[in-house]
């Protein structure tokens, strides 16, 4: 009987699912990198040194990259201060530092993630109607909001999919901004040299011309 017991035990652990792991370059290198080159870095960072220079700009993102290395390294010391379970930084905070922590931070956390995620599609709708001007179908206020709450709605029915397929499609993403970084240097580097091209050829057009308009005068000198 225990030994069937034992069985049924063993084919129901073996039946259960085991939860979807991301690993550490889909879990944790991607996503970071993702949050990096994001809408700030685009479409936000040249309006920053624009408003304020480039030593302000200097300044404020060198006070960011301090809060960033602050915080690493306080759930640095928190995660090594015990086995931490599966649920994610509040669930951390809460168990290792008590419930008080864990609401506080993890209000601000919610607050921050939903301001992000705003910022984020407001950049993507910003995008759209600068790149394809025929978006702008009604006045361009409303059809931001049309067109945020498309994307809002996308987003949405793909964190419904799973967490692993909102991953992957990020991960496309983040494809595509690389190809874009790729194209602007290619872009810059490609200008200049074709400027210089140009340059050349057209300075080889004015010594042609002005030798041939010489030739008869020295001749007949």
């Amino acid at each position: 009987a225990k030994a069937e017991g034992d069985k049924k035990a063993d084919k129901k652990k073996k039946k259960e699912k085991k939860p979807a792991k991301l690993g550490t370059l889909m879990g944790v290198y991607l996503p970071c990198t993702q949050n990096i080159m994001g809408v700030i870095l685009f479409l936000r960072l040249s309006y920053l040194v624009g408003q304020g220079g480039i030593l302000m700009t200097c300044g404020i993102v060198g006070l960011c990259a301090l809060t960033t290395f602050l915080t690493s390294l306080s759930m640095s010391a928190v995660a090594t201060n015990g086995r931490i379970p599966g649920g994610g930084s509040y669930y951390m905070i809460s168990r290792a530092l008590g419930a008080e922590f864990g609401i506080a931070v993890g209000l601000l956390f919610f607050v921050g993630t939903c301001l992000g995620g705003s910022l984020y599609i407001l950049g993507v709708v910003e995008t759209l109607q600068t790149s394809i001007p025929e978006l702008n179908f009604v006045h361009p206020e409303l059809s931001k909001r049309v067109l945020g709450a498309a994307v809002t709605l996308t987003i949405t029915v793909i964190i419904f999919g799973g967490v692993f397929i909102a991953s992957v499609l990020g991960n496309i993403a983040l494809f595509g901004v690389f190809v874009a970084l790729i194209a602007m240097y290619a872009g810059f580097f490609g200008t200049n040299l074709r400027v210089d091209i140009l340059s050349a050829a057209a300075a080889t057009a004015d010594n042609a011309t002005f030798a041939a308009a010489a030739a008869p005068a020295a001749a007949a000198a």
